[in-house]
C-alpha cells in the first residue's frame, strides 16, 4: 500500500475543511431559501382561503395519503365525542358568514 507523504495529508485535510465549509454554507443559503418560498406560498394560499399544515407528527390532522380509502365507507357514531349539534347550528345560524348553514345542511344531509 502506497502512503501518502504527511505534509499532503494536512493539505488534504485542509482542503477537505473548506469543501466542509463551503457545503455548511450552502447548505445555510438552501435552508433560507426554502424557509422562505415556505412562507411566501403560505401566505399565498391564505391569501386563497385555503391553510396549509405540514405532515408532523405534532400536528394532530393525519396525513391522509396513508389512510386507507375504505375507512370512508361507514358513518362513524363518534363515540365519545359531544358535537353538540344544536349549538353549532345555533352558532351558525347568528354568524353573519354562516347564515346558510341551517338550510345548506338541511338540504345536503335530510
Amino acid at each position: 500500500m502506497h502512503s501518502v507523504p504527511k505534509k499532503e495529508n494536512k493539505q488534504v485535510t485542509a482542503k477537505h475543511k473548506g469543501c466542509i465549509h463551503k457545503m455548511s454554507r450552502v447548505n445555510k443559503i438552501y435552508n433560507h431559501a426554502l424557509n422562505l418560498s415556505r412562507r411566501k406560498a403560505f401566505v399565498f394560499f391564505q391569501k386563497m382561503g385555503l391553510h396549509l399544515t405540514p405532515n408532523h407528527f405534532y400536528i394532530p390532522i393525519p396525513d391522509t395519503r396513508k389512510l386507507k380509502m375504505d375507512l370512508w365507507k361507514e358513518q362513524s357514531d363518534l363515540d365519545g365525542i359531544d358535537i353538540n349539534e344544536e349549538e353549532q347550528n345555533q352558532t351558525a345560524r347568528g354568524h353573519p358568514t354562516l347564515k346558510g348553514w341551517g338550510m345548506l345542511r338541511a338540504a345536503r344531509f335530510g
